[in-house]
């Protein structure tokens, strides 16, 4: 289990504010080595504040960041090993094991500007690498492909999001 809190504020200005708040639990697949994270994240920053904070939320997977004041986000992410290839490509990087992850995203962002709240949802499948780089630092990497089971405003008509990232706590 894991949880992260930040509270930021302006010391001279009381409206500028931020609450941030990310949460998973961690429990055992149906098999070894097969995992299962349930994560809830929530953040609040008004867009009228006079200073606005960076924005680290992590939105639902295919979905652009949406223009919010107040977002929450339920993940449910299946993750489990496919290859161990053990394979190095003259000491710059090193592949270690190459694993799957199957997810679901539920999102709600509200605008309170135009009294407008939004629900992204997407399910989806990602491939992730992970490696040693120059023998030294850990780095994974992987492809997602992404369905979107409601529309995008900033992509009306997609739903089908492929994408590339990198890594940092899955």
């Amino acid at each position: 289990m894991s949880t992260t809190v930040i509270y930021q504020r302006d010391l001279m200005d009381r409206r500028s504010e931020k609450i941030f708040t990310a949460n998973a639990l961690y429990l055992p697949g149906l098999m070894a080595n097969h995992r299962i994270k349930l994560a809830y994240a929530y953040q609040k920053e008004l867009l009228d504040n006079p200073f606005q904070y960076e924005d680290i939320f992590e939105y639902a997977r295919g979905y652009e960041a949406p223009v919010n004041d107040e977002t929450r986000r339920l993940s449910i992410d299946y993750g489990l090993p496919l290859l161990y290839p053990d394979w190095g490509v003259a000491g710059i990087t090193y592949f270690k094991r190459i694993r799957a992850n199957l997810f679901y995203d539920n999102n709600r962002s509200t605008f309170k500007g135009f009294g407008r709240t939004n629900d992204y949802q997407s399910v989806g499948l990602e491939l992730i690498f992970d490696n040693t780089l120059l023998n030294i630092l850990p780095l994974s990497f992987g492809v997602r492909s992404s369905y979107l089971l409601e529309d995008d405003p900033n992509n009306p008509g997609e739903s089908l999001m492929p994408s590339f990232f990198v890594a940092t706590d899955l």
